[in-house]
């Protein structure tokens, strides 16, 4: 299955409302979404989180953030500059 490009706009705006139906993740949002070109990679992206407090997330932020960031992955690639 070929995955749809998106920009790192739109995968953050995806991630963001992924992390906006998990309670334990009030204050936190994606800080950014870059190309990654790791040979072993299984996307050609990738994203990280910031809190707005500058702490650590809850655990179970951390979970939902890793398990939408895997699911936009098998759906979506980063879209070449």
């Amino acid at each position: 299955m070929d995955k749809q490009p998106k920009t790192a706009d739109e995968l953050a705006d995806l991630l963001n409302a992924a992390l906006q139906t998990t309670a334990v993740c009030n204050g936190v949002s994606v800080k950014s979404v870059h190309r990654d070109d790791h040979p072993h990679a299984q996307s050609n992206w990738t994203a990280e989180y910031q809190t707005a407090s500058g702490d650590h997330a809850h655990p179970d932020c951390k979970r939902a953030f890793i398990a939408a960031k895997y699911r936009l992955q098998q759906m979506y690639d980063l879209k070449a500059d």
